[in-house]
């Protein structure tokens, strides 16, 4: 494309960028652009160099559950270092119980804060800091990383089931939390990049809530067997590894859309709800106990599909 060259001034020349490419990269009046300079080449990049961004959290009056609600939000939101006001012991919501401020902190960075670390720490402050230094590059890696491990996590649990390896099973817990963990940190990165215009993120967040869903639900299967021993029939084990196949093909098209292949889901989920309906006939009580989780499960897996396919309309109408 050709732009026109328009002289301001005695000494400054300006030049017009294309909207659609302005849209696609959430840019807007008042953002900055990098400029380098090759040869007869000047590239212009949408990387900004964002300020660091700080803020000082008060968190004397708070049980745990808001304290961990707070973090969690203002990591969400891209601040680089959080300064937490405390007292010595925080009150654990659930119990009531005082719990040490310094150790329920550092366990909460731990398992869901990639990246951060405590710098500074003492009975009535915590100093946390992103030393991870987030790379806009990264971002599709850790998304595909989501999705295969929300893949492996719904095989090992079924695996898990039909082969009766409770030890396997036991693992799908810290296995959810830590896609939790990786949805945190790409919804960080997409704030981070400077990117994230509000209609392309308002679908994305969708799309992580759905994500965070199946892969919750599939941690309550696993944690029904093997809390309360229950037993599933032959029947509803092909049930499970055919819903199972059907979410594979759902979340292949978190990796790119294909119109083909959604076909094929839409045929298999419509094949799913006819063998739901017959199932229900004859199953017992702990096939129907699966059974309700597979239903709940379907709902997620078609608005993986169509929210895929309007983030797709949207990449495309902004080329």
């Amino acid at each position: 494309m050709k732009r026109k060259i328009i002289k301001l001034g005695q000494a400054t020349y300006v030049t017009s960028l294309p909207s659609k490419w302005m849209r696609k990269h959430g840019l807007a009046k008042g953002d900055y652009l990098e400029f380098e300079e090759k040869a007869n080449q000047l590239i212009i990049s949408t990387k900004r160099n964002l300020p660091d961004m700080e803020v000082t959290l008060d968190l004397k009056k708070l049980n745990s559950r808001l304290i961990s609600t707070y973090v969690q939000c203002y990591f969400l939101l891209g601040y680089d270092k959080i300064i937490l006001l405390h007292n010595p012991n925080i009150i654990e919501y659930k119990t009531g119980d005082e719990i040490s401020s310094t150790k329920y902190i550092q366990d909460l960075v731990n398992k869901r804060l990639i990246g951060v670390e405590i710098v500074d720490q003492n009975e009535s402050k915590t100093v946390l800091v992103d030393l991870s230094g987030i790379k806009e590059e990264a971002k599709s890696q850790v998304f595909n990383r989501i999705v295969f491990m929300i893949k492996t996590l719904a095989q090992d649990c079924y695996d898990g089931i039909s082969n009766n390896k409770l030890e396997e099973l036991s693992t799908i817990e810290h296995r959810y939390h830590n896609i939790n963990r990786f949805l945190m940190h790409y919804q960080r990165v997409f704030v981070k990049s400077g990117k994230c215009d509000s209609q392309s993120y308002a679908y994305t967040l969708q799309l992580f809530s759905q994500l965070k869903y199946i892969a919750g639900t599939y941690y309550h299967i696993a944690k029904m067997v093997t809390n309360q021993d229950v037993k599933f029939s032959s029947k509803a084990l092909k049930l499970f590894a055919k819903f199972n196949k059907g979410l594979d093909m759902s979340l292949n098209q978190c990796l790119g859309f294909n119109k083909d292949k959604a076909l094929n889901f839409i045929d298999l989920r419509d094949n799913l709800w006819k063998d739901i309906g017959d199932a229900q006939k004859d199953f017992k009580r702990d096939d129907l106990l699966l059974l309700t989780f597979l239903m709940s499960l379907m709902f997620p897996t078609y608005l993986i599909l169509k929210t895929c396919f309007t983030l797709d309309q949207i990449d495309k109408k902004a080329d």
